[in-house]
C-alpha cells in the first residue's frame, strides 16, 4: 500500500513537466511562486523529482515528530524546523537544477499545477486532518504543563506551532471536503 502510494505521488510528480518535441523537459520547481522555468534533460527530471519526492516525505516525518518533542520544546528548536523546510524546500532543487538554463516564463504553456486532482484521495485528507488535530492538541498540553510551572512565560514557538497545526487541520478538512468520494 505504501509503495503504490509513493509510486502515485513521484508519478504525479513526473507528470508536472511539459515534455518538448526535442526530448527535453520544461520544469517549474516552485510551482506557488513566480514561475522560474528550466528546460533540462531526463536524468535531471529524475533527480528533481527524488529531490521533491524525499523533501515531502521528510516533511511528513517532521510535522510527525514535532508534537512528539513538544514536550522539551524549546524556541530554537521551532526556529531550527523552519530553517530545515526553508533550506531543503528552496535550496535541494536549486541544487539539482544549478547547470539548468532558464527560459523565458512564456514557454511554459501548461498550467501551474498539472492535474491537481489526482494527487490525493480522500482518505489522506482525513488522515492529515486527524493528525493535524492530535499535534494541535498535544502542543495545546506542552503548552499547559509549561505555563503551570512558576514564572514561566508564554512559549510563543510553541503558540505558533499550534496556530500552524490549527492551520493545517483546517486546510485538510476543507479539501476532504472538496474531493470526490470514491
Amino acid at each position: 500500500m505504501a509503495e503504490q502510494a509513493g509510486s502515485r505521488v513521484r508519478n504525479w510528480l513526473l507528470r508536472q513537466a511539459l515534455p518538448q518535441p526535442d526530448g527535453t523537459y520544461l520544469v517549474r520547481p516552485f510551482r506557488w511562486l513566480p514561475p522560474l522555468v528550466y528546460q533540462v534533460d531526463a536524468p535531471t527530471r529524475e533527480r528533481l523529482v527524488t529531490v521533491q519526492f524525499w523533501y515531502g516525505r521528510v516533511m511528513f516525518l517532521l510535522v510527525i515528530l514535532t508534537p512528539l518533542l513538544a514536550h522539551s520544546f524549546r524556541s530554537w528548536t521551532f526556529w531550527g524546523i523552519v530553517v530545515t523546510m526553508v533550506v531543503t524546500g528552496y535550496g535541494g532543487p536549486l541544487l539539482v537544477l544549478r547547470h539548468a538554463p532558464r527560459v523565458p516564463r512564456s514557454r511554459w504553456s501548461g498550467p501551474a499545477v498539472i492535474a491537481p486532482e489526482a494527487r490525493f484521495t480522500r482518505r489522506f485528507y482525513l488522515t492529515f486532518f486527524a493528525l493535524s488535530i492530535v499535534a494541535m492538541l498535544t502542543l495545546i498540553d506542552a503548552m499547559r504543563r509549561n505555563l503551570q510551572q512558576p514564572g514561566a512565560a508564554f512559549p510563543m514557538g510553541l503558540g505558533l506551532l499550534t496556530l500552524v497545526f490549527g492551520l493545517m487541520a483546517a486546510r485538510f478538512w476543507t479539501l476532504y471536503r472538496r474531493s470526490k468520494p470514491g
